[in-house]
Parts: structure tokens; C-alpha cells; sequence
């Protein structure tokens, strides 16, 4: 079992990047961790399973991860971490950059860990892995500069609407929450982007902004409409509107600007 939740977690650390998908119910999320406690590395070694003592090589990759999750607060929902509800990442050039420099010593740190035991070998190994995917991405492909869609975890906020691991009323809380974080990022999906990119990602990306406006304005605000009391209704009023009128603008903007000048040979590798 220990085996099993570690490599779970570590694939699923690998997959939480990807692309925009049609939200699905998971009929058995797992249960949520005190929400009185803040991520760190006994959170994920718990949900790993390690249990190999203290100052292990389990206890390393955790705190690795504890890191990479707390710069990446998308990642760790996707692993089931409701710490990181209500909390995005930092896209300003700046907060890329940090989270490079971070991936970056955390690959050196799991370069030197002790894997003189086969299993420790193993998660080093898929850790590793998965550590430099996300490096290439961000600094060979530059996926915050050549895909609109890098930014998806600012509107998606299905994780809150569609998995019912706690009470809707302390889901739309942290729905609120998570879109008034959003908002202030915002602004770094166009200005980071480069001048001239592939015409069928921006194609794509035009496509799903335009749905994410619908989604916010559809089926969120038809489930969270009247839930909580009077001061997150309306907080959620306005962040709603207000995310879903900046995903307008990113598909008009993307349509209007970047489109007529989109460079049909180029593409994201």
C-alpha cells in the first residue's frame, strides 16, 4: 500500500499541469485533511504513506514536495490536499522564475539523496522525472509564454463545484477565495505571452476562455447562487463577474490581437 500511494501521488504530481478538461465527478475524492493545519511535508508524507521513521529519504522527497505543492497550490488539489484550496500560483515573470529556481535545487536536492534501498531509488527516480518534465516545460518549451491554456488554473474552478469533500457552503467559501486570489494574476496571461505564437493553440485557448466565461457565469453561479450568508454572496457576486469578464477579455484580446499575426509553422512542442 505505501508503495502504491507514493507512486500515486508522484504520477499524479506529473499529470496536474496538463491542459483545461470538461469537469468530472470523482464518486470517491479522498478525505480532507485538517483544515486547521497548513501544508508541509507531514502532510504529503502522511498522504504518501511513509512511515519509514524520522530524517529518512522519505522525509526529503516529502519536504521536496511540501515545496513544489506550496508554489503549485493546483498540484496539491490535485492530490487531494484541501490546504491549498482557495490559493494560486504566482504567475508574475518574476514567480516563474522563483518556482524555476525552486524545481531547479529541488532536482539537485533529490540528485543527493541516499537510494541505496531499491524503493528509495525508485521514488528518487519518478520524482526526478517529473521534476525535470516541469523544468522542460517552463524553461525549453516556455509553456508561461507560448500557451495561453498555462494559465487555466486562474478560471478552473471546477475542483470547488464538482467534488463534494466538504459541505457546499465551505466549498463556495473557498471558491471565493480562490477566485479573489486569481484576479490580481490576471494580468500576466497577456503580458507574458510572446508576440507571435502558433495559430492552433490560439485557437484553442480562444475556445476555452470563451468557455470559461460561460462556465463562471452558467453553472457556477447557478450552484452558488444563495449559498452562504449575505457578505460571500456578495463577494462571490463580484469575483465571479469579474473572473469570467477578464476570460472575455483574454479570448477577445487573443482573437483580436494575437490571431491575425499567429505564425501557422510554429507550435508548442
Amino acid at each position: 500500500m505505501k508503495r502504491a500511494l507514493m507512486l500515486s501521488c508522484l504520477v499524479a504530481l506529473g499529470c496536474a499541469g496538463g491542459q483545461w478538461e470538461a469537469p468530472a465527478v470523482d464518486p470517491s475524492p479522498p478525505p480532507p485533511l485538517d483544515p486547521g493545519k497548513t501544508a508541509d511535508s507531514d502532510d504529503v508524507d502522511a498522504l504518501l504513506g511513509d512511515d519509514d521513521g524520522p530524517d529518512t529519504p522519505s522525509d526529503a522527497r516529502a519536504a521536496i514536495v511540501a515545496r513544489w505543492l506550496a508554489a503549485d497550490p493546483a498540484r496539491g488539489r490535485a492530490v487531494g490536499l484541501r490546504e491549498h484550496d482557495g490559493k494560486v500560483a504566482d504567475y508574475s515573470r518574476a514567480g516563474i522564475d522563483r518556482t524555476i529556481a525552486l524545481l531547479a535545487e529541488a532536482k539537485r536536492e533529490v540528485a543527493a539523496l541516499d537510494t541505496s534501498d531499491a524503493d528509495a531509488a525508485l521514488d528518487a527516480a519518478i520524482l526526478r522525472s517529473h521534476l525535470e518534465l516541469e523544468l522542460f516545460n517552463l524553461e525549453v518549451r516556455q509553456t508561461w509564454a507560448t500557451d495561453p491554456n498555462f494559465y487555466s488554473e486562474l478560471f478552473d474552478v471546477s475542483a470547488y463545484v464538482d467534488f463534494a469533500y466538504a459541505p457546499l457552503p465551505e466549498r463556495a467559501a473557498k471558491l471565493v477565495a480562490h477566485q479573489e486570489a486569481a484576479l490580481p494574476q490576471v494580468e500576466h496571461v497577456l503580458a507574458n505571452l510572446r508576440p507571435v505564437l502558433s495559430k492552433p493553440v490560439l485557437e484553442t485557448a480562444i475556445k476555452i476562455y470563451r468557455v470559461y466565461a460561460e462556465y463562471l457565469r452558467g453553472d457556477v453561479a447557478k450552484l452558488l447562487g444563495g449559498v452562504g450568508d449575505a457578505s460571500l454572496q456578495a463577494r462571490f457576486g463580484k469575483s465571479n463577474a469579474a473572473l469570467a469578464k477578464a476570460a472575455d477579455t483574454i479570448a477577445d484580446r487573443l482573437s483580436s490581437e494575437w490571431l491575425p499575426r499567429a505564425d501557422q509553422a510554429s507550435h508548442v512542442l
